[in-house]
């Protein structure tokens, strides 16, 4: 560019790819465009008393055009304004025109002479939460905030913006499967021997690359099929642990045997501690027995609840496996154990609920346990929340040299001194500390 405007043969511009929306559609599906055309009037809009225009019932589809091009019954009519013969609009709207908007009318659905109040739509919106796959953020969700933003310059609404948060779903995706460059179902192929063949034939297939699920492309998983062989729980849990909701979710067998695998160690641990569950008291202070499984159970209710408030359920759902983990390695001896190892199995039935709400429903029925929908989210224990113990790593010169487990009440000092009886000089090139930065709870690196 540079050298033609240096020869005055050309120069630079800024050529914006935006450009009129135009709304009009030449098919049936679509709300029908209120103008009628005629010869002596030209263009005019439809009476408010006819509006709204509706669509024919009684529709032929030929492939062709649009029915409605051939509907004398639709199309003729008589001009609003001089009353002479006249054509009315056989184009229909966009359907984003009606999907940029159709929130504020659930806000005021009954209006039937202006689209919707202004108060009822102030009073409700804007949207708390948007949750929509990547597709829509580039269109419909473009589109809305258009809308919005006219609504708002004509007087209609009082907001800019439709949503106050927005949630771009990730995509599911899978690895493709082919033969002679046509796409096979996933079912349609066998592995042995690290081999790769199409079962009816014997031919080896070739592996693509993990895309987003299509029909097209038959990477598809039949959730009938899923649900019939894992259950609906198992196919629910997966799809939420396996990624966060941002972000793309490579589908996996494996991973889904895996959900399958743990409910069945909910199953096996629960039902093998019912009489326990039943009658276990409630948790008395101080906790000797099963301290740390206390602990942990009130560590995973706080964690569960604010990663469900953020969204994060893979990191909810991993937390409830940890604490299920952890109830395997508990075996109560105490009264007071036995009420600290009820609790933890009474909670992870309440805190599974939302990932897997079956079994959930049916470990509460057997424990003689309310209904967990019923239920409120259990309740954290903040005494149960303060360690006895924090573990310090110990950096020397910001390489880990030792972990220190120390009572959680130390201070800075004791730590110190902790440090220099342990003597990590033989890590430091003088042989002598020069001083300790020290990161409350997490570690203290010495620097020498």
């Amino acid at each position: 560019s540079e050298y033609l405007i240096e020869k005055g043969a050309g120069e630079t511009g800024i050529n914006y790819r935006l450009r009129d929306w135009g709304i009009s559609r030449q098919r049936f599906w679509g709300t029908p465009i209120p103008m009628i055309n005629c010869e002596k009037c030209g263009t005019v809009p439809e009476k408010f008393e006819n509006l709204p225009v509706r669509l024919p019932e009684n529709v032929s589809f030929t492939g062709a055009t649009s029915p409605l091009k051939n509907m004398k019954e639709f199309y003729e009519t008589d001009c609003p304004v001089c009353g002479g013969k006249a054509v009315r609009e056989t184009d229909t709207m966009d359907t984003f025109v009606e999907s940029s908007w159709y929130h504020m009318k659930y806000c005021d659905p009954h209006s039937e002479r202006e689209p919707f109040s202004k108060e009822e739509v102030d009073h409700s919106m804007p949207v708390d939460k948007y949750i929509g796959g990547v597709e829509h953020a580039v269109m419909h969700l473009l589109y809305t905030r258009f809308f919005t933003k006219v609504l708002c310059d004509l007087g209609y609404v009082s907001f800019r913006e439709p949503v106050k948060d927005l949630l771009t779903q990730g995509m599911v995706c899978m690895e493709t499967y082919s033969v002679d460059g046509e796409y096979l179902y996933p079912e349609e192929v066998s592995f042995e021997n690290g081999r790769y063949f199409q079962t009816s034939t014997g031919k080896d297939v070739k592996i693509g690359r993990v895309e987003k699920m299509s029909k097209s492309k038959k990477n598809v998983v039949d959730p009938v099929k899923l649900i019939e062989k894992y259950g609906a729980d198992t196919a629910r849990l997966f799809v939420l642990f396996a990624a966060p909701p941002e972000k793309d979710l490579e589908w996996s067998e494996e991973g889904v045997e895996g959900c399958s695998r743990f409910l069945n160690r909910v199953w096996n641990i629960v039902t093998s501690n019912v009489e326990l569950i039943k009658s276990a008291g409630t948790v008395v202070q101080p906790v000797s027995e099963g301290r740390d499984i206390w602990s942990k159970t009130h560590e995973t209710i706080k964690k569960v609840n604010e990663d469900i408030e953020r969204l994060h359920f893979n990191t909810a759902i991993s937390a409830i496996m940890e604490l299920v983990n952890s109830s395997y390695k508990f075996k109560p001896s105490s009264e007071q154990g036995k009420a600290v190892f009820g609790e933890a199995l009474r909670t992870v039935i309440l805190l599974l609920e939302p990932f897997a709400p079956h079994i959930s429903e049916e470990l509460a029925e057997i424990c003689c346990m309310s209904s967990v929908s019923s239920q409120e989210m259990p309740e954290i224990c903040e005494e149960a929340l303060q360690k006895e113990d924090i573990l310090i790593v110990v950096q020397v010169n910001g390489k880990v040299r030792d972990r220190l487990m120390l009572p959680a009440d130390i201070s800075v000092e004791d730590i110190e001194k902790e440090v220099r009886y342990k003597d990590y000089s033989k890590f430091l090139k003088s042989g002598e500390i020069k001083k300790m930065v020290y990161v409350p709870g997490k570690l203290i690196n010495v620097v020498g």
